[in-house]
Parts: structure tokens; C-alpha cells; sequence
């Protein structure tokens, strides 16, 4: 039976990155605190960009590739077709020295792939997304029972029973870091029911806030946006055993019952946010499996592994691989 440090579960996409400098970014005039910030175009206008890149991308794909570069054991649970692009992904898997003995390949529909269109300005971005494959992913309790992990690491699950797919991890006792994805987020309900199976919960603010305010939270009176510690406090009390909270460059907040830990990135402007969610999540779980649960050191491996990671273009391409990581973890 094959052993694991790290399990991903997720999706495994194609990324088209389309760089533009015809979009804005605005406030969001309805003053909803979930949607603060819109990216707009000039409706019917045809939008050009001089700068396209193709690479690999997916919650799954990215924290697989992320934790591998960190000298981590693990595998990718995943689901692709039988094309030209799964094939691709399955290469790009083997090289990076991520074990594929867990990647289903389906024949009967297409792998996914999603289509990034980025403001040049800020290189803020939206994401549009073809699940394919991705819907059919199958994570039985039979399959669970065919190998061990010390951690699952489950970002977006874009199929429909996605609940039954988390109910089925929680039942092996191993710890879970949890990054819910947009499909997850509109069922709250179900959420909620879960987090007590929870190790690490992994939210950036505007999820935060949503499943906040779903769930009896209430931001005061003349404040526009809800206090991060507050939201940390009142998700850690639905049951998960350590709230991650991530808010971009103004730093990450942990909470865990007892004591908050922050820590900011470097100040230098990014040059593509994409996956940085994904690799902040995915490298401060690997910091708790090499740090030995110190919660200060995993979230620092966090920023150095973002930071770089948003210093290139794509989802993988800054990756740091863990004798850089601890270089610059030496200068902290």
C-alpha cells in the first residue's frame, strides 16, 4: 500500500492567460461586501491583448506541482481525459515528480481547461472555467482505502457530489486542509456541516465574509468591510481546527483557538496573481508537515512561495523548489 505526505484533490486544467489593458477595475456600486472589486469591459466592445500564454493550472495540478517543488511525498487525485491535453498534463505530472498512481483518466469526456482574462494595470484577474472531466472525478471510500496520507489537500471540487466526495476524506482520519472553491460557497449550509472534520480551512476575505454572513455574523454599523480576526473567530467556532484567511498583499491571518499569527508579503507589485490562492494554501500546509506543526514558520513558507510564485506569469511557473524556499526563509 503506497504512503503518502500530501494527497491533492481537485481539478487538473489547460490555463489560457489573455492579458489586456481594455478592462477596468472598479468598485462594485451595489457596496456588496462578498463582490468589492469588478473587472468591466465597454459592453459589445471587441477587447485585444498582444500577450497570450498557455500553461497548466487547476487547484489540484497547482498544489501537487507546489508541494513536489518542496520535497514533499505526494500524489494527485484528479480526473482528465484521454486527449491531447490530459496527455500534456500527465507529462507535466511525471516530470515534476508528482506520483500519478491516482489520476483517473476518463475516455469519455474532455479535460478541463479555463480561460484567464487579465487586467495589465494591476494584473488582477477572473477566471472562466471548463470543468470537463473534472465533474466526473470519482473519490470513493473503496479508492481511500487503497493507500494512506497523512493530509489531504482539497481545493475547488467542481463535481456534483462534491459533499459526498469530502464526507468520504473526513472518514479516514487524516488531516484536511480544505480551500473551497465557488461551487462550495453557494451551498454554505453544507459547509458548515463539515468543518468539524476540518483541519485547516483556507478562505481569502471576500469567502470569509460570505460564509460569515451566512451564518449569523454581522458587520457593524458604518463599516464597509468586515474585520479579518472577527471572521477568523467566527469561522473557527463552525468547528474547522485552524482558520487560514488570505487578503493579497495585505498580508494572511491564522487563528487557532487561542492565538493569531500574520504575515505580509514583500511589497514588489506582482506581475500574475493567478494560483497565488493555491500556492499560499498548498505551501503553508507543507510548512506544517516539514515545520512540525509551527504555525509562524508554514506561514512564512507561505509568502516566499507566493511572492515568487507571482513574480512570473501562470499558476506553476514561480514555484519555488525547497532549497530556494529556504534560502529566503534564512532572510526572514
Amino acid at each position: 500500500m503506497k504512503k503518502y505526505q500530501i494527497v491533492s484533490v481537485g481539478t487538473a486544467l489547460e490555463d489560457i492567460a489573455f492579458y489586456t489593458a481594455d478592462a477596468e477595475i472598479m468598485k462594485n456600486p451595489k457596496n456588496d461586501p462578498t463582490k468589492l472589486k469588478l473587472i468591466a469591459f465597454e459592453y459589445g466592445a471587441k477587447i485585444h491583448s498582444d500577450e497570450i500564454f498557455h500553461s497548466f493550472g487547476g487547484g489540484a495540478a497547482n498544489t501537487a506541482t507546489g508541494i513536489a517543488r518542496l520535497k514533499v511525498k505526494n500524489a494527485a487525485l484528479v480526473n482528465i481525459g484521454t486527449d491531447v491535453r490530459g496527455d500534456a498534463i500527465m507529462e507535466s505530472f511525471t516530470r515534476t515528480g508528482i506520483d500519478t498512481s491516482l489520476v483517473q483518466q476518463d475516455s469519455k469526456h474532455d479535460t478541463g481547461f479555463s480561460f484567464l482574462v487579465v487586467e495589465k494595470g494591476s494584473n488582477e484577474h477572473v477566471v472562466f472555467a471548463h470543468y470537463g472531466a473534472n465533474k466526473y472525478l470519482q473519490v470513493s471510500k473503496s479508492l481511500l482505502k487503497t493507500f494512506r496520507t497523512d493530509w489531504f489537500y482539497v481545493s475547488s471540487l467542481s463535481m456534483d457530489h462534491w459533499s459526498t466526495v469530502m464526507r468520504n476524506l473526513i472518514s479516514t482520519k487524516a488531516n484536511i486542509s480544505w480551500n473551497p472553491g465557488s461551487i462550495q460557497l453557494k451551498q454554505p449550509d453544507i459547509i458548515k456541516k463539515l468543518l468539524p472534520g476540518i483541519t485547516v480551512l483556507i478562505v481569502n476575505k471576500d469567502e470569509a465574509t460570505e460564509l460569515c454572513l451566512t451564518s449569523g455574523y454581522t458587520i457593524p454599523r458604518g463599516k464597509r468591510e468586515a474585520n479579518i480576526r472577527k471572521l477568523a473567530q467566527h469561522l473557527y467556532a463552525l468547528g474547522s481546527n485552524k482558520v487560514l484567511i488570505t487578503n493579497g498583499r495585505h498580508g494572511s491571518h491564522v487563528y487557532d483557538g487561542e492565538k493569531f499569527y500574520f504575515a505580509k508579503p514583500s511589497p514588489d507589485r506582482p506581475k500574475d496573481t493567478t494560483g497565488a490562492g493555491d500556492c499560499f494554501g498548498s505551501s503553508f500546509t507543507t510548512g506544517l508537515v516539514k515545520f512540525k506543526g509551527d504555525i509562524q514558520k508554514a506561514l512564512h513558507l507561505g509568502v516566499v512561495n507566493s511572492t515568487a510564485l507571482v513574480g512570473e506569469v501562470g499558476a506553476q511557473h514561480g514555484l519555488l523548489t525547497w532549497a530556494e524556499a529556504q534560502k529566503k526563509l534564512k532572510r526572514i
